[in-house]
């Protein structure tokens, strides 16, 4: 709740994550996504299993997240 992105501390938004019991991964965003950093712009966007071998990437560098946004990842 209220984090920043690193080096941009005026870019605050808070997001959360929801997992439910079938496996899906969701996260919901909320705040001050009006810019690219802040949009993800100077992140990558996804889960990655412990073990570091396993992804789902979302996004990369790419300002795609918006305030009232939800992504989803269904696990099978």
């Amino acid at each position: 709740r209220n984090v920043f992105v690193f080096d941009h501390s005026e870019h605050r938004f808070s997001f959360e994550a929801i997992i439910s019991e079938n496996g899906d991964i969701a996260f919901a965003y909320t705040g001050d996504l009006t810019a690219g950093p802040a949009q993800g712009g100077e992140a990558t966007v996804g889960i990655e299993n412990a073990a570091g071998t396993i992804a789902l990437q979302y996004s990369c560098n790419t300002p795609t997240l918006r305030s009232g946004d939800g992504i989803t990842f269904h696990l099978n």
